[in-house]
């Protein structure tokens, strides 16, 4: 008995499994159908943007960029804004998504006659830095009659590379990781005695070329008298020595 209702457990989490599996299937396609599958437009329904786009005539990616929508109805119905969403997709070949932004719910309804503003934000990956891809904004939208999809936005971006800004916080964690680092190399060498041997080399190098150069000069001015030594008791050591007392007087 105890084995049968195993069984049957395994057999209920492997169909339950089944069933999520189709059931984000099905969820999949249906998102899907936002943007490959779009709706005919209302021509009762204009709509205008403002996006602002970076002096380099590009959108920097790692950070959030928002685009507002100006829906305005000018039928005799009244509509309800239900999704926008956006994608970016090749140049070469549209079809294929780069990738889909997140589609945002709004349930906002217009009434005939009037505007309504939505705002929509979205991030572009750093992966995909250094190439041009077509970037898409498409509204979605519905009466009591039937659903209606308007792509409002279209055009070729260049994306950028993200923007690194270097604050004190991060000026201060680099400085006190160089200092740690140097601490801990201090530490190994100090456990390890290559601290002395690595003074005692210091100290060599530097203290001894001191004595070396204080060396060389004394031993350079003393070579410089003695070249004159083979010249004493002849002429040239007397015309030195009036040339001397002439100085003198």
């Amino acid at each position: 008995m105890t084995q049968f209702a195993i069984s049957k457990l395994i057999v209920l989490l492997a169909v339950s499994s089944f069933a999520v599996a189709i059931e984000d299937e099905v969820g999949a396609t249906t998102r899907g159908y936002l943007l490959t599958d779009i709706p005919d437009s209302n021509d009762d329904i204009d709509t205008v943007y403002a996006f602002p786009v970076s002096s380099e005539g590009g959108l920097t990616s790692g950070e959030r960029h928002t685009i507002l929508l100006g829906f305005r109805n000018s039928g005799v119905l009244p509509v309800t804004v239900s999704q926008i969403a956006g994608s970016l997709n090749s140049l070469n070949q549209f079809s294929f998504y780069v990738r889909n932004f997140t589609a945002v719910d709004y349930m906002s309804s217009v009434e005939p006659g009037k505007e309504a503003t939505f705002e929509y934000s979205f991030m572009l990956e750093p992966e995909h830095a250094g190439h041009v891809y077509a970037l898409c904004f498409t509204v979605f939208f519905h009466d009591d009659a039937d659903t209606y999809a308007t792509t409002f936005f279209n055009t070729t971006v260049v994306v950028l590379d993200p923007n690194t800004v270097v604050d004190a916080k991060s000026v201060s964690l680099y400085t006190f990781l160089v200092v740690l680092f140097l601490y801990g190399v201090y530490l190994s060498l100090k456990i390890t005695c290559a601290l002395p041997v690595i003074e005692s080399c210091m100290k060599r190098s530097f203290i001894g070329d001191g004595v070396r150069q204080v060396f060389d000069i004394g031993t350079d001015r003393s070579q410089q008298n003695n070249n004159t030594e083979w010249l004493k008791g002849t002429s040239w050591t007397e015309f030195g020595s009036n040339n001397k007392k002439r100085k003198d007087n």
